[in-house]
């Protein structure tokens, strides 16, 4: 999972995974960091907008096609968010009331003005803070970095250090993102968590597996429906997401790409990953 993951950035329902097309009104538009990118803030009228994904932007003049990646440590928006840090690579700059669906989702701005209720949001200073989401009550309790760097190096043979995390609220529930490097070598260690209500992570499960990068493969008769995440190209690493009691849990390890060349050491290290203890830890 991811920091799959990630935010895999919401009120969450499984209406949201019922077919249409996502739709997102652009609210504020900076520069990118490298060429043909631009810093988007997007508050999210439909659907489900998930991280490095192939998009398109409906403006009057026509539409664009494009690639949306979402802030770090966020694998999903979905409707009711309005974040800021999205990077659009696209061949023109966005403008303000410019909407992104997904390719071929509507036939041009004016339709997907029409879908959104043809109102459109205040614009939002670039650089400005986006309104705080709403969290709803009774939560699975848990912290951005719920093992400690000892725990985890002793589990996973590498000398781990950190951690560091980071907490992202929706509207829906909690995003958190954890990550530890090897003190001495190139291993990174990423726990990703999703929390929200228990029926609905499970219910979206099977649809939000199409969007993970590379091939999932399902642990037979797994009671937290885990899964392997593999085939990533470059990002390959180790990477085991699970459901379990309110969290859309991603344990990703990854320890270099000559490691991942010794098959021996991929499969301890998996087996030392199922080996840790599931979160919630309380």
């Amino acid at each position: 999972m991811v920091p799959l993951v990630i935010a895999m950035m919401f009120f969450f329902s499984v209406e949201a995974f019922a077919g249409d097309a996502p739709l997102a009104l652009v609210v504020a538009v900076g520069p990118g960091k490298a060429s043909g990118s631009y810093d988007v803030t997007l508050k999210v009228e439909k659907g489900a907008f998930f991280n490095d994904t192939d998009i398109e932007v409906l403006s009057g003049a026509g539409k664009a096609a494009a690639k949306l990646k979402l802030p770090s440590g966020i694998d999903m928006l979905m409707k009711g968010d309005q974040v800021k840090g999205n990077t659009v690579t696209v061949s023109k700059s966005p403008a303000v009331g410019d909407y992104i669906s997904e390719p071929n989702g509507y036939a041009n701005h004016a339709a997907a003005q029409a879908d959104a209720g043809g109102a459109a949001s205040a614009p939002v200073q670039a650089g400005a803070p986006a309104s705080k989401p709403a969290v709803p009550a009774n939560l699975t309790k848990s912290t951005p970095c719920p093992y400690t760097a000892q725990e985890l190096s002793a589990a996973l043979g590498m000398k781990l250090v950190g951690p560091k995390g980071s907490e992202m609220p929706f509207s829906g529930g909690l995003s958190y993102s954890c990550s530890l490097g090897e003190e001495k070598g190139f291993g990174t260690v990423f726990i990703n968590q999703t929390i929200m209500p228990h029926d609905v992570l499970v219910a979206s499960e099977k649809e939000s597996s199409k969007f993970l990068a590379g091939k999932a493969t399902y642990i037979p008769n797994d009671p937290d429906l885990a899964k392997w995440q593999t085939a990533q190209g470059d990002l390959s690493g180790v990477v085991l997401h699970y459901i379990r009691k309110g969290i859309m849990a991603e344990i990703r390890v990854m320890p270099g790409h000559d490691v991942m060349k010794d098959k021996a050491r991929v499969e301890d290290l998996r087996n030392r990953v199922l080996k840790l203890r599931r979160l919630p830890l309380n």
